[in-house]
């Protein structure tokens, strides 16, 4: 039943209340299927890596052009 409302909070865009509560359910279940999927509702709520890299990517592109720019005396 605690399940049934992480998924619903899940599928209700309440993440917080999945990041929240996931781990607890986890540690107190005894039944195996019921820790795997919380675990995997936990995992499905993290950022993706590869999208932290690419933003990191972005904002040091654009820092790097800022600073060319302004080396440059801007526009002319």
């Amino acid at each position: 039943m605690r399940l049934d409302a992480l998924v619903t909070a899940f599928e209700a865009g309440n993440f917080a209340q999945v990041r929240r509560e996931a781990p607890k359910l986890a540690a107190e279940s005894g039944d195996e299927a019921v820790k795997r999927a919380a675990d995997v509702l936990l995992v499905r709520t993290k950022a993706d890596p590869v999208a932290g890299a690419l933003i990191g990517i972005a904002a040091t592109l654009l820092i790097v052009l800022s600073a060319w720019w302004i080396a440059h005396g801007g526009p002319k």
